[in-house]
């Protein structure tokens, strides 16, 4: 069984050929209105970039430096507690 090929629907090729002979054809406020429509959409794909830029960096990286440094102190901080409580028992009050 071979596998079907993915085809749109015939309105999406409908509505992408209509918008780009519209851009193609058009003049004046609505090749502008296109425009800041195409500037806004790399806007947002700079955007989304970037985000997976810093999400990459915090998940990668920040994380286990973030992680490497609680558990060490936890670990001072578990060794000066027994440190005081060794202390206060040799102590005689």
């Amino acid at each position: 069984m071979s596998p079907r090929p993915y085809r749109l629907p015939s309105s999406v090729l409908a509505v992408a050929l209509v918008g780009t002979l519209i851009y193609l054809f058009a003049r004046g406020p609505v090749a502008d209105l296109f425009r800041s429509l195409a500037n806004l959409w790399s806007l947002g794909l700079i955007f989304a970039s970037g985000a997976t830029l810093v999400w990459f960096a915090y998940s990668v990286c920040l994380r286990r430096l973030l992680r490497v440094r609680r558990i060490a102190n936890l670990r001072l901080r578990r060794m000066l507690t027994e440190g005081q409580s060794d202390s206060s028992n040799l102590r005689p009050d």
